[in-house]
């Protein structure tokens, strides 16, 4: 049987859909697999900067998901990667046994570098240093 871990950010735009593809590439333990979700549903437009930035990394995303309430208890563990999405909004899981982590990973436009290229790789290496070190639980 997989165990699924969740990363959820608020629109499953970048930091969520970034962690779950880094964990997936990182983790060598097969018991384990990654999905993303995001708290509000909404539109994607393509972001042009954040390509560049996958593109050098060679990462993936896909279209956003929305957090659906049935995918929820079925996970071993929700990682919120977002400084703005409240960690009380999951205590409830608890109660099925999930655990909830938060590791506040900035949003790019809340980031202060030079050009939006450089935020969002700065979102990418961030959620990219705390993926190295949270997979070594796993492997």
């Amino acid at each position: 049987m997989v165990n699924s871990i969740t990363f959820i950010c608020a629109f499953n735009r970048t930091r969520s859909q970034v962690a779950e593809f880094l964990f997936n590439k990182y983790n060598k333990n097969r018991e384990w697999k990654a999905v993303s979700a995001g708290v509000f549903g909404g539109k994607q437009t393509k972001d042009k900067d954040l390509a560049v930035v996958l593109k050098k990394y060679g990462a993936k995303i896909g279209k956003p998901k929305t957090l659906d309430r049935h995918l929820l208890p079925k996970q071993k563990m929700i990682v919120l990667v977002a400084d703005n999405v409240p960690k009380e909004l999951f205590g409830g899981y608890a109660n099925f046994d999930v655990k909830v982590l938060q590791w506040k990973v900035k949003d790019g436009w809340a980031r202060k570098g030079n050009t939006r290229v450089e935020r969002m790789e700065e979102v990418y290496l961030d959620i990219d240093k705390r993926m190295k070190k949270f997979v070594e639980k796993f492997n």
